[in-house]
């Protein structure tokens, strides 16, 4: 998990300046952007950088209960978005619950977000240790992601889709509220096998599990996808959302 490492150590330089620490972890039911615009500079930051906003005035609650889809063409702000829960604005506002991001120290986002980055374009990287730590902490999910066996297994014996699921579980049984799943599901097979006796192979079994797990009640998760539409159960619980193509430029 060295990117996701990196992506720590790269919030923790642009950390949100503050003075209070009031958010009780685990309490929060919503996160609400009021007309934020966000995106990144370019060029030479000391001299006269251009400014790219890819979002421009997202006003969206997200609750807690809810699992989010996130899906639409590559270079539109998909990750851009995910990153608004964590980094500063260009301009407006986000509260976690009732509190003001602008309120809350670095401690209370990071134990708050669990942000995986972009994880189609790396596989995951924990030891046995790490892993033998999660063991038991969720039976349901264990049987569901087929992970019994591979508690037993030395991480270099995984494939790219076994760790992908156990990142998802290690995920999922943190205590962070918030959840933001940016292409996670990649490298899933889709192919029939015997463990997963419904079809669809483990993509449809990791998306239901999703969908039906007990504890989703307790968190907010956004999933980043690709044409993955299809197989989200129609259900109340989960919203499916699009990114419309708007690009904007300042300097």
């Amino acid at each position: 998990m060295s990117e996701f490492i990196v992506f720590l150590k790269c919030l923790k330089a642009n950390k949100l300046e503050c003075e209070v620490n009031t958010v009780p972890i685990g309490r929060i039911d919503e996160v609400a952007f009021i007309n934020a615009s966000f995106g990144y500079y370019s060029d030479d930051l000391t001299k006269n950088p251009t400014r790219i906003q890819k979002i421009t005035n997202l006003t969206y609650t997200f609750k807690r209960g809810i699992m989010y889809y996130l899906e639409a063409p590559n270079g539109l702000g998909k990750s851009t978005m995910l990153r608004m829960f964590l980094l500063n604005l260009f301009s407006g506002e986000v509260f976690f619950g009732a509190i003001n991001r602008k309120n809350l120290s670095f401690t209370d986002i990071y134990n708050s977000v669990f942000h995986i980055v972009q994880a189609s374009e790396y596989t995951p990287r924990f030891s046995k240790e790490e892993v033998n730590a999660y063991k038991g902490k969720d039976t349901w999910l264990e049987e569901q992601l087929g992970l019994t066996e591979l508690f037993d297994k030395d991480t270099v014996e995984m494939s790219g889709g076994q760790k992908k699921r156990m990142l998802l579980y290690i995920l999922m049984t943190s205590p962070a509220p918030i959840l933001l799943l940016d292409e996670i599901l990649s490298e899933l097979s889709t192919e029939d096998i015997p463990e997963v006796q419904e079809g669809g192979g483990w993509l449809t079994r990791v998306i239901n599990t999703l969908v039906e797990w007990p504890n989703r009640e307790q968190k907010i998760v956004i999933l980043v996808g690709h044409g993955l539409r299809s197989l989200i159960p129609n259900v109340e619980s989960v919203v499916q959302l699009t990114i419309e193509n708007t690009s904007t430029r300042t300097t």
